[in-house]
Order: structure tokens, then C-alpha cells, then sequence
């Protein structure tokens, strides 16, 4: 049975006609369990905590059924966070979602089920607001919604991230009593979560294909000093790859991004992650990382985790690495193979689980891309390769190339850029 403990004594608050009418109605219908459970949330409105905990306890205690057991807490969840307590308020969302995860899912009732857990993220998004700021709620939801490629949303998200930090600028930050107080987005935002944004806002435009306003947006954060300015002339050299094919404008962009990192220039206070959320955004302590078979692979940056030149010890070994090997599989692309041989060295000078395996002659990234280009081809044989020209052979060798490095989320978005520009004429040169 479901035991909803009351708090404190209420606190008595002035209530207008409009609520006496509809606190009356609803106390003349004390046997509807939604009517009950909404009379809690009005009077938890109107500063009436322990009244409204009560109606939830009776409610919880009277009926055992688990939708029922579910509803109130559930409404106890949602009485506590109009209060502004989002830790209370998720204890019993979570225990409101554990009664009802009880019913075999033929049973249960799926939109309630996936009311709850809705209304789960609002109290986690609540709670990020008040303890980490507005700039890092707008940043982990955008991040999240890159990941799952929802990239118009993420982009719709970013965008609104850097147009409050703009308005709010000057601004002091306040204690909010609820998720809907009027003051929520009156908040200031960081500048490294603007920072941050302006690139990866950038990059969303990419598989949307909307590569000159990317290229638009990397011009700022691409000449200011930031921690993510070598960043962002990465992502101007694969524009220049992706859009035009152009492999001596990518190589230019990566060099530059190149020299930044060599630039080894103190941390620029303006741009530090505050205090209180620092452990939250801490980046992974390795770029690569074993998994539970002793498996190889690249860091995993979750959505809510900062990671730039500033704050992550291998940020720099990374980008350096990822702009000196494009810089190589440019001068492949440009038939320049001594070259890009010799700029793939980065792998195993900067990679030591890659350098290991290359020494012991295993299956590596260094000797996967080192043996392809000596060969004139990467998972495309030379032969495959010769039936593409210009930016269709581009794409390929792009996709090839994360492939063969085993980051199968760049290959699987280049591949998808290729099979979406080019399909058709390459299915008709094939039925030629």
C-alpha cells in the first residue's frame, strides 16, 4: 500500500473566489481520484502544502490498484514541484513510474505510463535550471538532440541558447520557485556554452546539407580565441571537403586549426565552467576507452559534458589528431600519397592504444589507413574508387576513411550524404 507522509502544517494562503468555487466543486466529488488529485495541485498552488499531501495520502491509501497507487504518486510528485522541491517531486515520480512499470504492459495504461515519464524529464530539466543555469539546460537538450539526429531541433535549440545569452547579457541570475516562473529564460548564460553552441549548432548543418550557412556561422568562432576555435576550422575544412570536394581549401582549414593547437596559450577566464557545475561536465579521462572485453573505443561525450582546449587534458591531442589525419586524407585525395603517409604518423604519436597495436603488426587505424593508401584505396578497393569522380569519389573516400578508424557514426552520416546527392546518378552509371 502507498504511504504518502504529510509535511509540515499548511501554510494558510489568501485564496480568491474563482479557487473557493472550484476547491468546492471538487470537494463535492471526493470519490473522483483525478478530481481529488487536481484539488491537491490547486492547493499546493496556494501555499496549502500539508492539505494537498493529504488529499494525495488519502487517494494513495484508499484504492491499492497500481494505477491508481501510481496517480497519486504521481500528483504528489507534481504538488511537490510547484512547491519548488525538484528532489522530493522526482522521488515519488520515480516511484509513481515503478508501480505502474509492475502491470504487464498489455494492461497498463501506455499514455499515462508515458505521461509520467514526461513529466520525469520536466523535473530533471527543473533541476538543472536551478542548480547549473539556463545555458547548460539549453546545451545538454540541444546535445541530446544532436545525438539522437534530430538536428533541426537541436539547431532550433542551440539557436535559442545563443538569442537569450545575447538578451540576457548584464543580467544577475535569480532563485526560481517553479518550472513555470515567469523568470526562467531572464537567466545569464555562460559564455562557454555560446561558445560551444556556435560550433556545434554549425555542425547539425551539415547532414542537413545547408553548408553555406554552416560556413557562415564558423567565421566568428573560427577567427576569435575560444576554446573551441581549432574546432571550428575543423569543421571549416570538412565543409570545404563535403560541399565543394575542394581537398586544398580542407588542408588549408586543418592547418590552421593545426597551428592554433601548437598555440599553447593560458586559459581565458571568461570562458571557465562555473563551480557548481563542474563535476556534472566533466569530459572522460581518455579519449579512447576499454570496454568490458577489453575493446577499443573513442571516448563517449554525453550530452550534458563540456569538453574543449580549456578543460579536458586530451582535447588538443584529439582535434590534433582528427585535423592532421584529414589533412593526410587530403593529400591522398590530391594524389600526393608520400604526404599523406607521413601526416599519418599522429595516430600512433598521439593514440598510444592505436601505437601498441600497430607495433605488435594488429589490425589498427594507422596501418588500415597507411596500407590503403599505399594500395590506392580504402574499404573501397582502387578499382571500386575509379568508378567515382569528383565530389561522389570525395564523399566516398570520407566515409572510407572514418570507417576505417572504426567511427561509425561519421561514416554512416557521410555514406548517407553520398546515397542522398549522388544515388541516382550513380545507379545510372552503374545500369550504363
Amino acid at each position: 500500500m502507498l504511504t504518502l507522509r504529510p509535511e509540515q502544517a499548511s501554510v494558510a494562503g489568501p485564496v480568491d473566489a474563482t479557487m473557493a468555487k472550484t476547491l468546492a466543486a471538487l470537494a463535492a466529488a471526493t470519490l473522483d481520484v483525478r478530481q481529488v488529485l487536481a484539488r491537491a495541485q490547486i492547493l499546493a498552488a496556494h501555499g496549502r502544502l500539508a492539505e494537498a499531501v493529504a488529499d494525495c495520502d488519502l487517494i494513495g491509501q484508499r484504492d491499492p490498484t497500481p494505477s491508481v497507487r501510481a496517480l497519486a504518486a504521481d500528483a504528489l510528485a507534481r504538488v511537490y514541484l510547484i512547491v519548488g522541491r525538484p528532489t522530493d517531486s522526482a522521488h515519488w515520480e520515480e516511484i509513481a513510474i515503478s508501480v505502474l512499470d509492475q502491470v504487464p504492459p498489455e494492461y497498463r495504461d501506455a499514455v499515462t505510463f508515458e505521461r509520467l515519464l514526461a513529466f520525469k524529464q520536466r523535473i530533471a530539466d527543473f533541476d538543472d535550471l536551478r542548480t547549473h543555469g539556463l545555458g547548460f539546460l539549453l546545451y545538454r537538450i540541444a546535445n541530446q538532440q544532436r545525438a539522437l539526429k534530430q538536428y533541426d531541433e537541436a539547431v532550433t535549440t542551440y539557436d535559442r541558447l545563443l538569442e537569450l545569452a545575447a538578451r540576457n547579457a548584464g543580467k544577475h541570475a535569480v532563485v526560481l520557485e517553479s518550472p513555470s516562473d515567469p523568470r526562467r529564460d531572464d537567466q545569464p548564460i555562460e559564455a562557454v556554452y555560446v561558445a560551444a553552441s556556435s560550433v556545434y549548432r554549425a555542425r547539425c548543418l551539415f547532414p542537413l546539407a545547408r553548408y553555406a550557412e554552416a560556413h557562415k556561422a564558423l567565421r566568428e568562432p573560427s577567427a576569435a580565441v575560444n576554446p573551441y576555435q581549432a574546432e571550428a576550422l575543423r569543421c571549416l575544412g570538412d565543409i570545404a571537403l563535403e560541399w565543394k570536394g575542394d581537398a586544398a581549401a580542407a588542408a588549408a582549414a586543418y592547418s590552421r586549426a593545426l597551428d592554433v593547437l601548437a598555440d599553447e596559450r593560458p586559459m581565458d577566464p571568461r570562458f571557465a565552467v562555473p563551480e557548481r557545475s563542474r563535476t556534472r561536465t566533466d569530459a572522460p579521462p581518455a579519449m579512447r576507452e576499454h570496454g568490458d572485453f577489453g575493446n577499443i573505443a573513442w571516448a563517449r561525450l554525453d550530452p550534458d559534458r563540456i569538453c574543449n582546449a580549456d578543460n579536458c587534458g586530451w582535447y588538443r591531442d584529439f582535434e590534433r589528431l582528427q585535423s592532421q589525419s584529414k589533412r593526410a586524407l587530403c593529400a591522398f585525395i590530391s594524389n600526393r600519397t608520400t604526404e599523406a603517409i607521413a601526416d599519418l604518423d599522429v595516430i600512433t604519436e598521439l593514440d598510444p592504444d592505436d601505437a601498441k597495436l600497430t607495433a605488435r603488426h594488429m589490425p589498427s587505424n594507422y596501418l588500415r589507413l597507411r596500407d590503403g593508401f599505399t594500395s590506392g584505396g580504402l574499404y573501397a578497393s582502387d578499382r571500386e574508387l575509379a568508378e567515382f569522380k569528383g565530389l561522389p569519389r570525395v564523399l566516398l573516400l570520407i566515409g572510407d576513411f572514418a570507417f576505417e578508424q572504426e567511427q561509425w557514426g561519421e561514416a554512416d552520416l557521410a555514406y548517407e550524404r553520398l546515397h542522398r546527392r549522388f544515388s541516382e546518378a550513380i545507379n545510372e552509371r552503374a545500369l550504363g
